[in-house]
C-alpha cells in the first residue's frame, strides 16, 4: 500500500502525557471532583450526533473538565457501514474543526482521536498510515461494534443486537467476541478499548462463558497496557434482561468490571457524548459501577509520540 502524503494540520496548543494526569480517586463523595477528562466524543459528521467539535469544547469548559478527547466514528475506506460514521473525503474538515475549536479554547488540553472498529481486510496500513499517520492523529478508540467469529471473514455479528430476528448464539457468540477483541488488542494499533462490556447486550445473565469471555479480554488488555473503558452512555440505551426477572442497562455491566479488577487492567471512564449536553452524562452512575468493582481508573490515554 503506497502511503498517502500527511495532511498539513496545526498542533494540539497544550500537550500532556500520561503521567500528568493522576489516577482518580474514588474515595471522593462527588466523582465530578475526580473527573476531569473525556477521551470519546463525538460530532455531527458520524451522522447520529449533534453538534461539532466547538460546541462540545464549549460544554466540557463550562463543566470544569480540563481534557477533550474526538473519536468520531472513523470511515472505511471500502464504504462499510457508512450510515453511522463520516465519509473518508470529511476526515480534513474534522481534523480542522478539532484544530480551530482547541485555539478557540486555550484552557483546554484538546487531543484528535478516532473510534475504529478493527477490519481485518482493510490492513492494517490503513489504520496506521491512510488515518494515524497522514491526519496526525493522537489515538485511536477500538470499539467492537461488530465482531467475526474467524479473523479475516466478512461475517459480521452485531454486538449490539438491534435485529431481534437473528437468533443469539450466546456461548459461541462470546468466543468469537472475546476472540476478535484480542485480535484487535494485539495488533498495536489501538489505544484503549471502548465499551468493551458490549457483550453483556447479547447476554441474559452472567455465565461462566461470560466470565471467561470477560477474563480473556482483561488479560489480554492488561498484557498490552491497553485501557479498558467503563462507558457511561449505556445507560441511556434500551435496558436488557437481567437473567433474574428483572433488567439492568446492557452496558456498563458490573461484574465485567469486577472481572477487570481480579485481573489488574486499567480503566478509563468516558460518557461516548453524542450531544454536548451530555458531555458528562451519568458520569456518577459510572463511578459506581468503578468503585463497586473496584477497578483502578486512569485519567488519560498512553498517548504516543507523534
Amino acid at each position: 500500500m503506497q502511503k498517502p502524503s500527511k495532511l498539513s494540520t496545526s498542533s494540539t496548543p497544550s500537550t500532556i502525557s500520561t503521567s500528568d494526569l493522576s489516577t482518580s480517586d474514588l474515595s471522593t463523595s462527588d466523582p465530578m471532583l475526580s473527573y476531569t477528562a473525556n477521551w470519546h466524543t463525538h460530532t455531527y459528521r458520524c451522522k447520529h450526533a449533534q453538534g461539532d467539535a466547538a460546541d462540545y469544547c464549549a460544554a466540557a469548559v463550562s463543566t470544569g473538565l480540563s481534557v477533550l478527547g474526538f473519536s468520531d466514528h472513523s470511515p472505511m475506506k471500502d464504504g462499510r457501514w457508512s450510515g453511522v460514521r463520516m465519509d473518508y473525503d470529511q476526515m480534513p474538515d474534522y481534523i480542522r474543526a478539532i484544530d480551530e475549536a482547541a485555539a478557540a479554547f486555550p484552557s483546554l488540553h484538546v487531543f484528535k482521536g478516532l473510534e475504529c472498529e478493527w477490519v481485518p481486510t482493510l490492513g492494517a496500513g490503513y489504520y496506521a498510515d491512510e488515518l494515524r499517520d497522514r491526519f496526525g492523529l493522537h489515538y485511536i478508540a477500538l470499539a467492537p461494534h461488530a465482531f467475526t467469529m474467524e479473523s479475516g471473514t466478512e461475517k459480521w455479528i452485531d454486538t449490539f443486537h438491534w435485529n431481534k430476528s437473528v437468533p443469539i448464539e450466546e456461548k459461541a457468540w462470546l468466543k468469537g467476541y472475546a476472540r476478535y477483541v484480542v485480535e484487535a488488542i494485539g495488533t498495536g494499533l489501538f489505544d484503549f478499548v471502548a465499551h468493551p462490556d458490549l457483550l453483556g447486550c447479547f447476554c441474559s445473565s452472567w455465565t461462566a462463558e461470560s466470565e471467561a469471555a470477560s477474563r480473556t479480554i482483561a488479560r489480554a488488555a492488561k498484557d498490552a497496557g491497553m485501557p479498558l473503558e467503563i462507558n457511561a452512555s449505556g445507560f441511556v440505551h434500551p435496558w436488557v434482561a437481567d437473567g433474574n426477572g428483572g433488567d439492568r442497562a446492557p452496558y456498563p455491566w458490573l461484574p465485567f468490571w469486577e472481572v477487570v479488577a481480579d485481573e489488574g487492567a486499567d480503566v478509563m471512564i468516558n460518557t461516548d457524548a453524542h450531544n454536548p449536553a451530555n458531555i458528562v452524562a451519568n458520569i456518577d452512575r459510572a463511578y459506581e459501577i468503578a468503585e463497586k468493582a473496584g477497578v483502578r481508573v486512569v485519567s488519560a490515554v498512553p498517548l504516543r509520540r507523534m
